[in-house]
């Protein structure tokens, strides 16, 4: 797991461990009345759902995490980042027209922006 990975989890163990707010005590004041919450759902309700969002969560993370390894694997292989270089080097297309040339230049740019993420995965 990289390092977005474990700042995430050890945000979510958090998130999970805080302690839920207190609400002011009304002290006679009008402006501090007692509000009708009935819209809210009790507490266990709201923990439970809480508790199935942050689990669909975490594992929509891993199933990412999990893909994005197998992508770094495969630009990791040998000779996979020379053959994405010299494929989308703007001065390897002197023929190209500027629209062309463009093109080309983001695409090289995607390519060093992709091993950039990858270098720092390792």
């Amino acid at each position: 797991m990289g390092r977005f990975g474990a700042a995430f989890w050890q945000g979510v163990e958090m998130w999970e461990q805080r302690r839920p707010l207190e609400r002011p005590k009304n002290r006679g004041d009008i402006r501090e009345a007692p509000r009708d919450d009935t819209h809210e759902p009790p507490e266990d309700a709201a923990g439970e759902e809480n508790r199935l969002l942050i689990d669909e969560l975490r594992a929509t993370v891993e199933g990412l995490q999990a893909k994005a390894e197998v992508l770094a694997d495969a630009l990791r292989l040998p000779g996979v980042k020379l053959w994405l270089l010299a494929k989308f080097h703007p001065d390897k297309h002197p023929q190209a027209n500027e629209a062309e040339r463009a093109v080309h230049t983001q695409n090289f740019q995607k390519v060093n922006a992709a091993y950039e993420i990858v270098e720092r995965r390792q």
